[in-house]
């Protein structure tokens, strides 16, 4: 007897190959039976009549190890048909933290983490305890996770604008060898994100080659995504090839009006290399807005100090006005957000823990409320919020977009983060993969539902050897997706940003029945991979 099935069921198994209609049966956390025999036994059927039976979508681009085992962020993932997430991304993670900084770490990375992981993070301060804990937890889905730059630079160097000494890149590379040893995937870097851009490309090859030992992987959320993108691809195809590893390029991505179009000469030259024998992947999201923290409208160079630091030092006038100048300077070689949204009336704020009353304006609207040029809005806000804050960027195309994810080396990846029910979040934190199927699938018909349901579970597993998942298949961990296409639909829009998606039936993740009907039914399913 089988402790579940599914029957009656349109089978997708991930493999690209067209469905067929059919049962599955589980035993303890795997797939037992896949065929078409009705005479099954179980005291749990579910009837999957009119349904798609596929494996759990994967997210291949998260942010969930700052809320590990915290069962509302888990919520919207496994809501929208998402099983297995590869966390700790673009450079930010939340180990290891050293004694010293640990203090600096919080006042920076603290809006990303819940107030249990804010208790618990005394104890990481090497990768080996952090990874022995997370093991432990309960959580509702399965993880992965990259050892994160901008922390691993922060744990040894704070946040300062210099090169690493010797000392220090050896010290950086032995903790990027611990954390192998004990799981990581490999390395991630934000090299827009403070301490990020103050590595030099030589930091990142050197760090690179110690993942390389242990078959890792290096993913970026690369230099510049705006007027130097081609560029920054360059560089982080040249740090993947000194080193010899695996690219992945996080959310690629052209943000900017002017360099709407960018994308076709960078998938030409990722093809380039790929022929040439480079292992070069990455992930999209299909919105035309990012979600970023509200001081990446500012050049890096005032932010040497720390996020707080920063803040503190906006109630100078002339501070202002010469931060201000860089921004407004299209010729200050940085990733403006405020000038790739085309200024503050495309930015839309989504948190801010003192100012609440900005949430939900653009800034331009904000400031007409309060009456303040919308500079010294902007300004304001950062500083009574302590650098706290998030915001949308409107700055990408919805073509370039489209024409990313017709490449075969092209997945889908959330970048969603939500720290609880308090906070504000992107839509793509609760809606990203139904909303991918809908437009890529039902109505672009840019891919039939088995190729596209591939691009989700097989070919993210395979890239980052997530053993036995990613395919429904006899012996296969079960983790299965039961959902109706017909009444598939994203709910969660840039306002009603944590509406869950329609459509999603039931979720198995291990073998358990994770979710049912917009309802958590077990929150321990999960594994840290």
């Amino acid at each position: 007897m089988y402790n579940t099935i599914i029957k009656n069921g349109f089978i997708i198994d991930g493999i690209g190959k067209s469905g067929f209609y059919g049962n599955i049966g589980i035993t303890d956390d795997k797939i037992s039976y896949i065929g078409t025999d009705n005479e099954l036994n179980s005291e749990n059927i579910i009837d999957a009549t009119n349904m798609i039976v596929c494996p759990g979508f994967i997210d291949s681009h998260s942010h969930g190890d700052a809320t590990l085992g915290e069962e509302y962020p888990c919520l919207a993932k496994i809501s929208q048909g998402i099983t297995t997430e590869i966390a700790g991304q673009c450079g930010i993670g939340i180990a290891p933290v050293s004694e010293k900084y640990r203090k600096f770490f919080l006042e920076n990375y603290g809006a990303f983490l819940s107030e249990k992981t804010k208790q618990e993070i005394v104890t990481f301060t090497d990768y080996k305890t952090y990874r022995d804990t997370i093991k432990k937890k309960n959580t509702l889905i399965n993880n992965r996770i990259f050892i994160g730059h901008s922390v691993l630079r922060l744990s040894v160097m704070g946040f300062d604008n210099r090169h690493a000494t010797e000392d220090e890149l050896s010290e950086m590379k032995s903790i990027v060898k611990v954390a192998m040893e004990n799981g990581a995937l490999g390395l991630s870097s934000g090299l827009i994100y403070a301490p990020g851009p103050f590595a030099p490309k030589k930091e990142m090859v050197e760090l690179c080659k110690v993942i390389k030992e242990y078959d890792g992987i290096y993913t970026t959320h690369i230099r510049n995504e705006s007027d130097t993108v081609e560029e920054s691809v360059i560089e982080a195809i040249e740090i993947a090839k000194e080193a010899g590893v695996t690219l992945w390029i996080s959310h690629l991505k052209a943000m900017g009006k002017d360099n709407w179009g960018k994308p076709k000469r960078i998938v030409e030259l990722i093809k380039k290399h790929r022929d040439a024998g480079m292992k070069i992947y990455f992930d999209i999201y299909p919105y035309e807005a990012s979600l970023s923290q509200l001081y990446v409208c500012i050049s890096p160079r005032f932010l040497s100090d720390g996020i707080a630091a920063f803040s503190k030092k906006l109630k100078s006038e002339t501070f202002r006005a010469e931060v201000k100048e860089d921004m407004i300077n299209p010729k200050i070689p940085y990733d403006n957000f405020y000038k790739n949204s085309g200024g503050f009336d495309g930015i839309l704020i989504n948190f801010c823990p003192v100012t609440k009353d900005a949430i939900g304006y653009t800034v331009s609207e904000y400031s007409k409320i309060i009456g303040k040029d919308s500079f010294e809005a902007y300004f304001d806000i950062i500083m009574k919020n302590n650098g706290v804050g998030f915001a949308t960027y409107f700055s990408i195309s919805l073509e370039d977009i489209t024409f990313l994810i017709k490449q075969d080396i092209a997945v889908v990846g959330t970048d969603g983060f939500i720290k609880d029910k308090d906070s504000a979040c992107h839509p793509r934190a609760f809606g990203c993969f139904p909303k991918a199927i809908n437009e890529f699938v039902k109505d672009k018909k840019i891919f039939t539902l088995e190729e596209f349901i591939c691009k989700i579970t097989k070919i993210p597993s395979d890239i980052f050897k997530l053993d036995k998942r990613g395919v429904l298949k006899e012996g296969n961990f079960a983790d299965i997706v039961v959902f109706d296409l017909e009444n598939l639909k994203d709910r969660a829009d840039y306002v009603n940003y944590n509406l869950l998606s329609d459509g999603i039936k039931n979720v198995f993740v291990n073998g358990k029945l994770a979710y049912k009907n917009k309802s958590i039914i077990v929150n321990n399913a999960g594994r840290v991979l």
